[in-house]
């Protein structure tokens, strides 16, 4: 393949793509046709006017009896609906006529569009956007791991807008799920002290997660449960809690690194927390315990009264039941469990 094609814009790369000679050009508005009731309005016109900076007009056509999970953009003619080949969850064809595709379901119909997207190059030879060019081509494409996840973490110098960029370039390269990890940067109910004074509160997030399912992608909650107690870094010296409330170290080991598995007080506040989260992420089928780094474990005058290891199972096992009975499956980082 020639370095230079239009292969190099698309990421991943379609499982399959004929490349054809000529480009469709587009000028100052494209007409979308999309099937009767499309659910999926709000997602092209964002997409498509954050792409084309608002300078290419996009109307939004319903039609009766159009194939489901299907869309088209008539330029000269009416482009063909592409057929599904074997195995793929999305066909795209670009020509002369325009664009068209077809997919499995909704979320295969976005990556149709993102994938389009991503091929949408302006007009050479102007100042400003006057029009856009798509390469011709006919595309077969469909993932090869169906869980594809990625970690986001949210600092106190992270902005909800660096947040969104992050999330929108998860899309375009289309995975499926999003672990997002608020470090001290969430009010929750549960202990106001787990939150620094600037952080989010969850309206000024809701939208974020609910943008995520929008763009085809499901986001995880996230929430330490053992180490990492103190939403920081190890090497920062910054604890949420007890920078706040001093009071409040009988909730962790002496350190304030380690959640305490022996005081109930702590083992509400995180049942408190995945309650939360899980109402606010909404219809979750995974959370993330995180429950990396307790380099403190048991080491409080109760904790270390019991076995260590089986400390942490038992604790564990009950929050696993806990999950378990919402139809939600927890993960957790795998050092603490590989090392000696």
């Amino acid at each position: 393949m020639n370095p230079q094609t239009p292969a190099r814009t698309i990421y991943p790369e379609p499982k399959n793509a004929v490349w054809e000679e000529g480009s469709l050009s587009i000028d100052r508005q494209v007409i979308l046709n999309l099937p009767e009731d499309s659910a999926h309005a709000d997602f092209f016109q964002k997409t498509w006017k954050n792409f084309t900076c608002g300078k290419i007009e996009i109307i939004l056509k319903s039609n009766l009896g159009q194939q489901e999970n299907s869309f088209f953009v008539e330029v000269d003619g009416t482009p063909e609906l592409p057929a599904l080949a074997e195995k793929s969850t999305y066909a795209l064809t670009i020509n002369a006529q325009g664009f068209a595709a077809a997919a499995v379901d909704g979320t295969a119909l976005k990556q149709a569009w993102l994938t389009m997207l991503q091929m949408l190059e302006p007009k050479p030879g102007t100042r400003q956007i006057e029009g856009a060019l798509l390469p011709h081509v006919k595309i077969q494409d469909y993932p090869l791991l169906q869980f594809r996840c990625a970690h986001l973490c949210v600092f106190p110098e992270t902005t909800l807008a660096a947040l969104e960029k992050n999330i929108n370039l998860l899309a375009m390269h289309k995975y499926s799920h999003v672990v997002i990890e608020f470090w001290g940067m969430l009010k929750l109910d549960a202990l106001p002290e787990l939150a620094w004074p600037q952080a989010y509160s969850k309206s000024q997030v809701k939208p974020l997660l609910q943008w995520v399912r929008e763009l085809g992608m499901e986001p995880i909650p996230m929430f330490n449960h053992w180490g990492h107690a103190t939403a920081s870094r190890v090497a920062n010296g910054r604890h949420v809690v007890l920078d706040q409330n001093p009071t409040l170290t009988p909730l962790f080991e002496p350190d304030g690194w380690t959640w305490c598995l022996t005081n109930p007080e702590a083992l509400n506040i995180l049942a408190g927390v995945r309650k939360e989260l899980i109402e606010l992420f909404g219809n979750v089928n995974y959370f993330h315990l995180g429950c990396d780094e307790a380099y403190s474990h048991a080491t409080c005058n109760n904790c270390r009264k019991h076995n260590p290891a089986k400390l942490f199972a038992e604790f564990l096992n009950s929050v696993n039941d806990d999950l378990k009975r919402q139809e939600i499956r927890p993960f957790i980082w795998g050092d603490a469990l590989l090392e000696r």
